[in-house]
């Protein structure tokens, strides 16, 4: 049994160089064959013993005759030479057994006797039980005369096991070969081992090598130890190596960085469990989960803070917008400066001039918000950010809304008939009715602002990333657009209705492209804005500040495009015609509408004629007229 399971050990150790084995082990054959590989180097050890010719003397002469004493020799007998001494087993194929066989001979199966190496030891043991019997027997009985006192006095001693034990561990004497028999403290024998290494010759046999003794302390000649180049494994790799020293005895080596001990009963032993990703060594026998905000360094030693991300007006996620936002603004101070230049020229006047000032301002403060949603976030920019994408597009939406509610009113007014001239077409009143839409936007931030003031905070998105991003969740800076979104659809609505002015006011067509524009680009934000992550903080900065430039620039284009192209390309159709004689049917409807004169101070040449073709873009009626005819 105990041969097998060191068999079943090889087996297990087979990629393990340093094996050490006890005396089940000692220098057998049986447990190494068919693996010899496996037990290359193994350490094994065997008690010194000594064969006691006497024993063999002994042992040889014994027959059936004259050994009839030992109960167990029959059966020995009948096993070692496979004969029978009873009729049951002749019946089965057995010989008799004659008494004549010869133990100095061959046993049936060929083999030889050879005394067991633990004779000696059986000696020695029942030697010892009979001196201590003895010692004990002459402390207790020493004093009974009678025969029969002192056999019960012998039988009573005997059956006390604690004295029994006491004496043996008191025994000492010289054993069968000649050697002390004595037993320490601890009621162990003396140790007297042989030390053997199991190599590997050049033929390629192996051996048991005789490399030291165990007498009191250990004694190894490590000339004699031979260590084969070992294979470890590592992981699912096997890494040859090329050089072994000499074994360390340790029961288990010690853990690398970032593993713990998990003991399992002795103290010296243990596995080595390795931490988590997100764990650091509270102690060697303690993986600890760090906290939020920190992973591990590299040795599992402690937890360190994990850098914080915001936008970085380095990456391109920042560039792209920012070059985008920067061409913007050139674009515009050109179309202020292209306006102040030519402010006095038909065409500029035409536009509605204080709207499309005010128009250019809420363009501007679009392509300059990008800077601010790129920044690092701060009180400072959150609360920028707050007020300004808001405000920067209801400025942009109230005055289109404002410009195309005019010109549905005058031209619809006009078709339906009626004679009273629409009140609240003068600059000025246009500019108020704009003032008042961008004020209730105002109104909201700034309630919004005081209800929950502007701060910065950090969040977790997940176990590696930690992002500082204003205190506003994302759905309620979406939500502060809600305004924002009722004006473009009202401005959408309007451009809708006077899609079909006449060609001589064809600015509500490009009103009606900028808004159905606007509209494709703010669906495809807010697919796109609450389809990402929240740890995809860069696609969200980056989208909205791309749909708000985008806006800007499809207002920028739309409306003011055409106008800048007459008045720096084609300055020959920027002029008023004072001598039209004919006016398309869309100027005859403005005439019914103010009479045949037109409205008090209005030449009919303010009108363009489509005969003339001279301005393609808006020519309604000037900011001038319209407020003296607002005044009359």
């Amino acid at each position: 049994m105990r041969v097998t399971m060191v068999r079943k050990v090889l087996l297990y150790l087979k990629t393990e160089p340093k094996k050490r084995a006890s005396d089940a082990w000692g220098s057998k054959a049986v447990p190494v064959q068919d693996h010899p590989e496996a037990a290359e180097g193994a350490i094994t050890i065997l008690p010194k013993r000594q064969e006691l010719k006497d024993f063999d003397n002994y042992f040889l002469s014994r027959n059936l005759t004259n050994n009839k004493r030992n109960p167990w020799w029959r059966e020995f007998w009948m096993q070692h030479f496979h004969c029978s001494l009873d009729n049951i087993t002749i019946e089965h194929g057995n010989v008799p057994c004659t008494g004549e066989e010869d133990l100095k001979g061959e046993s049936a199966d060929g083999s030889v006797y050879r005394q067991e190496g633990l004779v000696q030891f059986v000696v020695d043991s029942v030697l010892t039980m009979a001196y201590s019997v003895e010692n004990l027997q002459q402390q207790k009985c020493t004093d009974k005369e009678d025969s029969e006192a002192l056999l019960q006095c012998y039988q009573e001693v005997t059956s006390n096991g604690k004295d029994v034990l006491e004496n043996i561990r008191n025994v000492s004497f010289t054993g069968s070969t000649g050697e002390d028999v004595k037993f320490d403290d601890n009621g162990d024998g003396l140790g007297r081992y042989n030390v053997f290494q199991y190599q590997k010759h050049s033929d390629g046999s192996y051996h048991y090598i005789h490399i030291g003794d165990w007498v009191d302390k250990l004694s190894i000649n490590l000339t004699q130890t031979k260590w084969p180049k070992a294979e470890v494994t590592n992981r699912s790799l096997i890494e040859p190596r090329p050089e072994v020293g000499i074994p360390i005895s340790v029961c288990s080596e010690p853990c690398g960085p970032g593993f713990a001990k998990s003991v399992k009963g002795d103290s010296c032993c243990w596995i080595c469990i390795k931490c988590l990703d997100y764990e650091y060594l509270k102690d060697a026998n303690t993986c600890h989960a760090c906290p939020t905000g920190t992973l591990p360094n590299s040795n599992k030693t402690t937890c360190l803070s994990m850098p914080v991300q915001y936008m970085q007006w380095g990456t391109a996620w920042a560039i792209i917008p920012m070059v985008f936002s920067g061409a913007g603004i050139i674009s515009t101070f050109a179309v202020i400066v292209v306006f102040w230049k030519y402010n006095k020229t038909p065409i500029i006047k035409a536009s509605g001039r204080e709207l499309c000032y005010t128009l250019l301002m809420g363009v501007l403060m679009c392509y300059s918000m990008t800077f601010v949603m790129v920044s690092k976030p701060t009180v400072t920019t959150c609360c920028i950010k707050r007020i300004g994408i808001g405000l920067s597009l209801s400025i942009c939406y109230a005055s289109i809304f404002t410009k195309t509610n005019r010109i549905s009113r005058i031209f619809n007014r006009g078709l339906r008939g009626m004679t009273k001239r629409p009140s609240c077409t003068s600059p000025q009143s246009q500019l108020g009715i704009c003032s008042s839409l961008v004020s209730v936007q105002i109104i909201g931030v700034v309630a919004w602002i005081l209800f929950h003031w502007p701060q910065t905070i950090l969040i977790y998105p997940d176990r590696i990333n930690v992002i500082l991003r204003c205190g506003a969740s994302d759905m309620a800076q979406v939500l502060s657009l809600t305004y924002n979104t009722v004006l473009i659809a009202l401005c959408t609505a309007y451009a809708f209705k006077t899609r079909k002015i006449p060609e001589n006011f064809n600015e509500a067509k490009w009103i009606a492209f900028s808004m159905y524009s606007t509209c494709i680009v703010w669906c495809a934000f807010v697919a796109i804005f609450f389809g990402t992550s929240s740890a995809d903080f860069r696609i969200r900065i980056t989208t909205l500040s791309m749909c708000t430039c985008i806006n800007a620039t499809v207002i920028l284009g739309c409306l003011f495009a055409p106008k800048m192209y007459i008045v720096c390309f084609q300055p020959q159709k920027n002029i008023r015609q004072n001598n039209s004689t004919m006016l398309g049917s869309s100027s005859m409807r403005a005439r019914s509408l103010f009479g045949k004169a037109g409205p008090p101070g209005i030449n009919p040449g303010d009108i363009t004629s489509p005969s003339t073709s001279t301005v393609t873009d808006i020519t309604l009626i000037s900011d001038d007229q319209l407020a003296s005819s607002d005044t009359e």
